[in-house]
């Protein structure tokens, strides 16, 4: 998983732990991999964008676009939504 604002959040290397334990192509292990993180990502997203206003929205895009990694996103997310931490979290539940 790339290292995004959120990976403090989602902890997937148990799942990344049993995708090498089957038995499958280091292809199909990407693969799978990817998806994993397209998926984790778009969820990801979809709470954020979901409790934003359009003006902070628009903002947090700008912001992540220039920088995906930077740890300041989370800090901007928490400043205009309550418990976002925790709305990540249980979208994975």
């Amino acid at each position: 998983m790339s290292k995004l604002f959120y990976t403090h959040i989602i902890e997937i290397h148990t799942l990344t732990e049993k995708l090498d334990e089957l038995d499958l192509t280091d292809n199909h292990k990407k693969h799978l991999s990817e998806l994993i993180d397209s998926t984790i990502h778009q969820t990801v997203l979809d709470v954020i964008l979901s409790s934003l206003s359009e003006k902070d929205k628009k903002l947090f895009i700008q912001k992540m676009h220039q920088n995906p990694e930077d740890r300041e996103l989370m800090s901007f997310l928490k400043e205009r939504v309550v418990d976002i931490e925790e709305q990540i979290k249980i979208s994975f539940k």
